[in-house]
């Protein structure tokens, strides 16, 4: 399992609903395959994932985008005629997150394929055997056990994949909007 941090690029891994899931509402089917950004991760070995809206199904997406309008409206309408008039249009703009708690065990980096019914009952598949096979001697030695195989088979995929460029996480983000609030406010004053 890889070793995940806050703000990485992940995917969530496409597979069956078990009764555990059902049990535990931690796995939808509609979820395989949405990629986003590790927003929070929990002691209990959760994640809370914020989805990249462009990966929604389109019928979610619709709905999340209607309920997005309508809050924006009614938040909009909520104030004086006076503070409407002073927003800019930056501060008119009004995004509604997709946040979605989810096992660690069911995230994989970002690009990375999803697993199939094999690999998930821990064989290894076709092109993950062949790079464990094609993987540097010194490699092979240090490998004994599932957790190195897994090791060596990420370590061979991440050596194909190119490096995404990081994106802000939620803290950059705040950070930057404080401190264009400060400078906003030292300019009025």
């Amino acid at each position: 399992m890889a070793n995940f941090k806050e703000g990485d690029r992940v995917q969530i891994v496409t597979r069956e609903q078990t009764n555990g899931d059902i049990k535990e509402r931690s796995y939808y089917p509609y979820m395989g395959g949405l990629k986003g950004t590790i927003y929070r991760l929990y002691s209990d070995g959760r994640a809370a994932v914020q989805i990249d809206l462009d990966s929604l199904p389109e019928s979610i997406r619709t709905r999340h985008t209607e309920a997005q309008e309508r809050m924006k409206n009614r938040w909009i309408e909520g104030l004086s005629e006076e503070a409407r008039s002073r927003l800019t249009p930056e501060e008119r703009e009004f995004h509604l997150n997709y946040v979605l708690l989810v096992r660690v065990e069911d995230l994989q980096p970002e690009g990375k394929r999803t697993r199939s019914a094999s690999a998930a009952k821990g064989e290894p598949s076709a092109p993950a055997q062949k790079a464990q096979d094609t993987a540097a001697p010194s490699a092979k030695k240090q490998t004994t056990g599932a957790e190195p195989e897994a090791r060596a088979r990420s370590a061979a995929a991440a050596a194909v994949e190119p490096e995404l460029p990081k994106r802000k996480t939620l803290r950059d983000l705040e950070k930057a909007e404080e401190e264009f609030l400060k400078s906003r406010a030292r300019k009025r004053g």
